[in-house]
Formats: structure tokens, C-alpha cells, sequence
């Protein structure tokens, strides 16, 4: 995050939390007795605090959101990535990780909605309940998340430039298709004609400017627009038929 790291760095990162995940039984199914389940996500990862020794004994810290850690983490590479193969690998990490706690949200009582009830998702555990039901630190990290997927959201997709190439052909032969069917002499059909053609112009326009941005939305228009078009000349071709 600090140092901006090169798309080849975020490509390797991605097979870490991907395994970490897995290992951390969030996208892999629990195994008989696992102990991953009470030791990371119930009793946690004892932290020591540094300097508690001076004050008394020794006291630790138990890190129990492992999950929702490495669901801040993911996101964040996300919105870091540029590649589309690491970032669409990126998102559906995320999206597993997202439902898994979910499912760990407090569904009624003390903190309903809120975290941390891991037995949810993990029903075949055997796991003790603790007496305070409402982690804040999940709860916080949790919302830190949302906010990074704001983030995330807020800014331009990522640019295919295959895509690019694809929807700048598609415009030019539309572009050519509309000059070819304005040429063509109007039906009487009380203006329909007209308005499809004007309809068709407003898409043309809207595609060539998301076509650098944008490239698969100004593509999916402009193949609306040569249905459209090519509807229009099959109309003709059978109105000369019939006449």
C-alpha cells in the first residue's frame, strides 16, 4: 500500500491470501476436530503486549479477526489492482470472505446485527460461546471494509484495451450503417422511422464517449445499435420484395 506495488508483486500476493483463506477455513471445509476453527477464530491469536511485564505479569491481546483482517486486506489489493485476471481473483476472494462473515453476524439478542457469533459458521464445531457476544474490533473492521468497497466502487473500471480495439471497429461500421440507412428514402410510417434513427444517433453518441473508459458498455450499445440497424434493413429489403 505504501510503496505501490507492481502489478507482478499483487499477482504473487493474490495466491498468499487465496491460501490463507484456505488454510484459515474460511473457503475450505472444516476437517474433523480441526483445531483452526477454536484456535483462530474463537480463542484467537494471543498478542503479548509489550510492557505489561513492568506493571505485573505478562498479558496478551487474544486477535480474533483474522477473517475480518484479511477481508480489509483483500479489498485493498482490489482496488491496488490493474490486472484484470489478479483483480477478478481479488474480487471473488472477497466475496467468499464477505459471505463467511456474514454468516458470523449476531442474528437476535445482545448486538443483533452485529459481530461475532463464529458458531454460525461453523454449526459442527464445538465451540463456547463467550460471554461478551459483541466484538466491537470485528464489528469496526467490518465497517472499515464497506468503506474501502466504497472506495473500490468509486473508481473506473479497469480498461481492456482488446475491448478498446473490438468497440472502436464496432462504432465505425455502425457510424457507416446510419450514413447508409439516412440515405435511404423515409417510409411513410408517421415519423417511426425518423425517431428509431434518432435513437439509434443518441446510443452512437453515448458508446463514443464511454469508448475509452468504458469500453464494454459503449460495446454492448453498439451492438444494440447494429441490431437495430440491421432490423431496419431487413424491413426495407422485404417492403421491396413486397412491392
Amino acid at each position: 500500500m505504501r510503496r505501490r506495488a507492481t502489478d507482478d508483486d499483487l499477482t504473487r500476493t493474490v495466491g498468499v491470501m487465496e491460501r490463507l483463506a484456505e488454510r484459515g477455513r474460511i473457503t475450505s471445509r472444516m476437517t474433523r476436530d480441526d483445531p483452526m476453527v477454536h484456535e483462530l477464530h474463537n480463542m484467537g491469536v494471543a498478542l503479548p503486549l509489550q510492557g505489561s511485564e513492568r506493571l505485573g505479569p505478562p498479558m496478551t491481546w487474544a486477535m480474533t479477526d483474522f477473517s475480518a483482517q484479511l477481508l480489509k486486506r483483500t479489498v485493498q489489493l482490489c482496488t491496488l489492482s490493474r490486472n484484470l485476471g489478479s483483480h477478478d481473483r481479488l474480487l471473488r476472494l472477497a466475496e467468499d470472505i464477505f459471505d463467511h462473515m456474514w454468516r458470523r453476524r449476531i442474528r437476535d439478542g445482545e448486538g443483533a446485527g452485529l459481530w461475532d457469533n463464529v458458531h454460525a459458521a461453523y454449526p459442527e464445531a464445538e465451540i463456547h460461546k463467550r460471554r461478551v457476544p459483541v466484538s466491537w474490533s470485528i464489528t469496526e473492521r467490518v465497517t472499515e471494509v464497506m468503506v474501502q468497497a466504497h472506495a473500490m466502487y468509486r473508481q473506473p473500471p479497469i480498461r481492456s484495451l482488446e475491448l478498446t480495439e473490438l468497440a472502436r471497429a464496432l462504432l465505425s461500421e455502425s457510424a457507416h450503417l446510419l450514413g447508409n440507412e439516412q440515405m435511404e428514402p423515409a417510409p411513410s410510417d408517421a415519423g417511426r422511422h425518423g425517431m428509431q434513427l434518432r435513437n439509434i444517433e443518441v446510443k452512437l453518441r453515448r458508446a463514443r464517449t464511454l469508448v475509452d473508459e468504458q469500453p464494454g458498455t459503449a460495446y454492448a450499445l453498439t451492438l444494440d445499435v447494429l441490431g437495430q440497424l440491421d432490423s431496419l434493413a431487413r424491413a426495407r429489403e422485404a417492403a421491396d420484395r413486397g412491392v
